[in-house]
């Protein structure tokens, strides 16, 4: 999906075997919450070349089994004094924060993340 010209990214998608959603390259500039219901397949999910500033909140819902999350070329921040956490995501083996305004990354952020 290009060309996605929401700024604000709630998601309620349903897409059942599902294993990849590519949003790279659109305008979405926060999420607050990724609740894919009726995604448990979904493996891969791009977020790749948007607006994203903040991922301190976000919550992981219903995507389990991703393994690859692309977070690159964005405006992340994560100052010295917040906390990101992946929870919800315990499979996770590849994260890309490249490119990004990151000045800390907090010892707690990956817990849980083993395969990381």
């Amino acid at each position: 999906i290009q060309n996605f010209n929401q700024f604000h990214f709630r998601s309620n998608i349903t897409a059942g075997n599902m294993n990849a959603l590519i949003l790279s390259q659109n305008k979405i500039s926060q999420i607050d919450s990724i609740e894919f219901k009726g995604m448990e397949m979904l493996q891969k999910l791009v977020l790749s070349s948007n607006l994203i500033e903040s991922i301190e909140n976000v919550k992981f819902v219903g995507i389990s089994e991703i393994e690859h999350l692309d977070l690159r070329g964005n405006k992340i921040v994560l100052a010295k004094n917040k906390m990101a956490r992946f929870k919800g995501i315990a499979k996770l083996k590849h994260l890309s924060l490249a490119a990004n305004l990151i000045e800390n990354i907090h010892s707690v952020t990956f817990d849980g993340i083993e395969s990381l």
